[in-house]
């Protein structure tokens, strides 16, 4: 088994003391490296990987408390990033089941089918119910009405088809926070 290097056992030791310093050092010195790699590996938003590193900095920190990090094993950067690896793929599954019941929404459609939408697809399509305009709007064009973004734009008075892209960005965005508030 391979050895974890000495700075990793001199942070270890230290915070087996009560000193967090270390810990405070190594999460700053390594968090731009990790957001960047979210940001290009996973096409994470800045914010998003920088909640995911909070995060896996978390089960550092519990493995650190409950004195189950040995000398042996991988650094302590390639535990965090293997850490904030799998949550990263975890939210982009869950991101991709939402859009695929988005989906499965615009194909049945919203209204002739009801009875036959699973529980995330009615959750989806209240959530869908009570979004503000113009969000609603660029949905139903562009699920149920199959428009393509330049469609959107033109029709809803856009600059370009970016900027329809991003709202429509935003709205999933609001339905996906309204998911986890409802779960």
């Amino acid at each position: 088994m391979k050895r974890r290097p000495e700075e990793d056992i001199a942070l270890i030791a230290a915070f087996r003391r009560g000193d967090l310093k270390p810990l405070d050092k190594f999460y700053f010195t390594h968090r731009q490296q990790f957001v960047k790699w979210m940001e290009n590996t996973f096409r994470l938003s800045s914010a998003e990987a920088i909640d995911i590193y909070q995060d896996a900095h978390g089960v550092l920190y519990k493995i650190l408390v409950t004195d189950k990090l040995t000398e042996n094993g991988s650094s302590l950067k390639t535990f965090v990033f293997g850490i904030g690896r799998n949550i990263a793929l975890k939210k982009i599954i869950k991101r991709a089941k939402e859009e695929k019941a988005l989906n499965e929404i615009a194909r049945n459609g919203a209204q002739d089918n009801t009875a036959d939408l699973t529980e995330l697809q009615d959750i989806i399509m209240a959530i869908y119910e009570k979004l503000p305009e113009p969000c609603k709007s660029i949905l139903r064009m562009y699920y149920f009405d199959e428009f393509s973004m330049q469609e959107i734009a033109d029709e809803l008075g856009y600059k370009s088809e970016d900027v329809a892209k991003n709202q429509k960005c935003r709205c999933l965005k609001t339905i996906r926070d309204k998911l986890l508030i409802t779960r």
